[in-house]
């Protein structure tokens, strides 16, 4: 049986980068709820921005977590975050459109 590396880096940075991204959302929320959702212009388009960062992230994610050579649980973190991160973003944009 081959060792397994204990950290992949690739992984743990998509998870510090998603959770960024979730503190941004979090901050942007409580914007938009105390200015009563009208927010200035600039903030739509941060929010884009984080919505395809989250996605990016994602998808990097998701390549680092097939790769078998480091330890599933320093994996795991670069998969969940970015993957809620992205449900976050993408929720709130499609709610927009739809209401």
């Amino acid at each position: 049986m081959d060792q397994k590396k204990n950290r992949s880096g690739l992984a743990i940075l998509m998870a510090v980068l998603a959770s960024l991204s979730i503190t941004v959302y979090l901050f942007m929320a409580y914007t938009a709820a105390g200015l009563g959702g009208d927010t200035p212009n600039i903030m739509g388009a941060t929010a884009v921005l984080f919505m395809i960062f989250s996605l990016v992230t994602f998808y990097y994610g998701i390549r680092e977590f097939r790769i078998k050579t480091y330890r599933r649980s320093s994996r795991l973190p670069g998969l969940l975050l970015p993957l809620f991160a992205s449900v976050l973003w993408l929720g709130t944009y499609i709610l927009g459109i739809l209401s």
